[in-house]
């Protein structure tokens, strides 16, 4: 019974009452501190931090005393490093221009295993096929760009994930169809390409399962989880040729897919779509069950969400509970929270925050969710 109970502490999986994550926006300075409430059922607003930038994606350090966020600056390739000391303490320390691209930045990730290194890529913009790496002191602060690199002519990166063993990093090429592999220099953290796969839609974002053995991509055209393997030797990530709809509409003119991400154990897999290209329509958000390499074993409901999500409807797993999960809302501006049913055949709300962004209506709060408790 000791070993189980250490065990479950160790993946995070106990609740504590209250958890707090970090909420950031499309167009304003601001950066939101939420806390949850598990035994209450109730989310509340614990700080509004204003930051130099806007920060589309957010993204902790190993070891949670270091955010780093991309940044809503035009014509420059930037990513910004905030110093973590609580919840409510969030400080500004870098911006850091990486990578040979002159656009905006869409999304940032940090390696958890050494030499923690940050990598970032941008979106908009002609120039907009490269990504940047960069280094971080012994505090976690980003201090420079070591790694500038290209994908190819046509390609638009969105989201970017990491081996469990920090040896690849994978990339959502968008507009190329494509899922880059990059195996990592474990000393530098600079990258070498290992090939690409051509994908049969648009991989928006994807996600790595902790055994190292499969990957998933959210295909944002077909509204779809792609899955791929993962090569033990060479870590390149081939498409298996399976794939899933997240669609809890018929109407696939009416969506495009949002986000893939998984539990904290790497037992569940969420994915999210976006009502955003017809007025009124509602998003969606699936779950799946997965087996313990990693592959898919069910997919256990496909269920509307409150709204299309805007921009956004972004699904963030919790760290505490594989039941628990936010949706992310830009369209209003909103946080909800969400559990999953006793048979885990459908979700549902029981805690609403609304964070309505009046200085930039529909491009202020909310873009993504980090949970830090």
């Amino acid at each position: 019974m000791l070993f189980l109970y250490l065990l479950i502490h160790s993946l995070g999986l106990v609740k504590a009452a209250k958890h707090q994550l970090f909420t950031s926006t499309y167009g304003t300075p601001f950066i939101y501190t939420v806390e949850f409430d598990d035994e209450a059922n109730t989310l509340k607003l614990l700080a509004n931090t204003s930051v130099p930038a806007a920060s589309q994606w957010l993204v902790l350090s190993h070891d949670k005393k270091n955010l780093y966020g991309t940044s809503t600056t035009d014509k420059r390739t930037e990513f910004l490093s905030y110093a973590v000391t609580s919840p409510t303490s969030i400080k500004y320390k870098t911006t850091t221009v990486a990578g040979t691209c002159a656009a905006r930045t869409i999304h940032v990730d940090a390696l958890q295993v050494p030499p923690y290194t940050v990598y970032g890529v941008p979106w908009y913009g002609a120039d907009n096929n490269c990504g940047g790496v960069m280094a971080v002191d012994d505090q976690g602060v980003i201090v420079k760009s070591v790694q500038n690199y290209t994908y190819s002519p046509g390609s638009a990166l969105h989201g970017l994930a990491f081996h469990p063993e920090g040896t690849f990093m994978y990339s959502a090429d968008l507009k190329g169809k494509k899922l880059w592999t990059h195996a990592i220099d474990r000393a530098t953290g600079k990258l070498t390409l290992v090939t690409s796969d051509k994908s049969h839609g648009e991989p928006r974002h994807v996600s790595v399962h902790p055994k190292g053995k499969y990957a998933y991509a959210m295909l944002e055209d077909t509204n779809e989880v792609s899955v791929y393997s993962i090569d033990s030797t060479t870590g390149a990530a081939k498409y298996t040729g399976k794939s899933h709809s997240v669609l809890s509409s018929k109407d696939k003119t009416a969506h495009r897919a949002a986000t893939v991400r998984l539990s904290a154990s790497g037992n569940m897999l969420y994915a999210t779509t976006r009502g955003s290209r017809t007025p009124g329509a509602k998003g969606s958000v699936s779950a799946f069950t997965l087996k313990a390499d990693g592959s898919i074993a069910s997919q256990d409901f496909i269920i509307p969400t409150t709204t299309g999500g805007g921009g956004a409807n972004q699904v963030a797993p919790t760290i505490f509970d594989d039941n628990y999960f936010a949706i992310i809302d830009s369209g209003t501006g909103f946080i909800e929270m969400w559990k999953r049913n006793k048979d885990g055949a459908g979700a549902a709300v029981i805690a609403h925050l609304d964070l309505a962004d009046s200085t930039r209506p529909g491009n202020g709060c909310c873009s993504n969710a980090v949970w830090y408790s």
